[in-house]
């Protein structure tokens, strides 16, 4: 889908429960109404469709979506395909989820043609969505990258404690605690991460030793 025509509409609206100034493109595809961010001087495209999932058959090539009869409104960035959702287990999402979030700068236009954004998340086709970063999503990014930048640097994730680092990660020393660090709004300190599971395949290769040393010569 191409850009072809950036206009600045002055028209206001109250979208989610705040006025905004609603950027308006002419694509390929008809008109697209889009949102002026709030924290910087760009306007935001949200959940453009650009294919059509064949609900019979979803597992078949999408089809490219039709063209728009009216303004589409492309406010929308709740979209989310279909995945298990951890720790509970449960499924989430639509197949319905062909969509792009486009980001564009508030001084393009027709005569000034500058580059967009087009947002494409991550998750290796198994999770992953489209929302924008949580304030709570942020303090977990600050936390890794300042951590990864202290152990480049320093040889040491966390030198000393801090307001964002509140705790010392501390190194392996006995094998049998395999300390590690759980990441969230409040890092804390576990031991043995996976226990269970790891107990498991411990007994499971002790109870099996002379079946893979028989089976696997070689290897022993």
């Amino acid at each position: 889908m191409v850009f072809k025509t950036f206009i600045i509409a002055a028209i206001l609206q109250v979208v989610t429960g705040r006025t905004r100034i609603g950027p308006l493109v002419n694509t390929d595809a008809g008109l697209i109404k889009g949102l002026q961010a709030d924290d910087g001087d760009y306007s935001m495209f949200l959940g453009i469709p650009f294919g059509k999932v064949d609900e019979a058959n979803p597992f078949s090539a999408a089809t490219p979506y039709p063209k728009f009869d009216n303004t589409f409104e492309a406010f929308n960035d709740t979209t989310v395909c279909p995945q298990v959702q951890e720790p509970q287990g449960t499924v989430a999402g639509t197949p319905d989820c062909l969509v792009l979030n486009v980001y564009v700068p508030f001084s393009a236009s027709s005569s000034n043609r500058l580059p967009v954004l087009v947002w494409i998340f991550g998750g290796g086709l198994m999770y992953g969505d489209d929302k924008p970063v949580t304030p709570e999503d942020q303090v977990i990014i600050n936390q890794m990258t300042t951590m990864w930048a202290n152990f480049v640097k320093l040889g040491t994730p966390v030198p000393q404690t801090s307001d964002l680092l509140q705790i010392q990660w501390t190194p392996i020393n006995n094998q049998s605690q395999r300390p590690y660090l759980n990441i969230d709004l409040q890092l804390s300190l576990g031991s043995r991460p996976f226990h269970q599971r790891a107990t498991f395949w411990d007994l499971f290769y002790r109870a099996n030793d002379h079946f893979l040393k028989a089976n696997n010569p070689a290897e022993i």
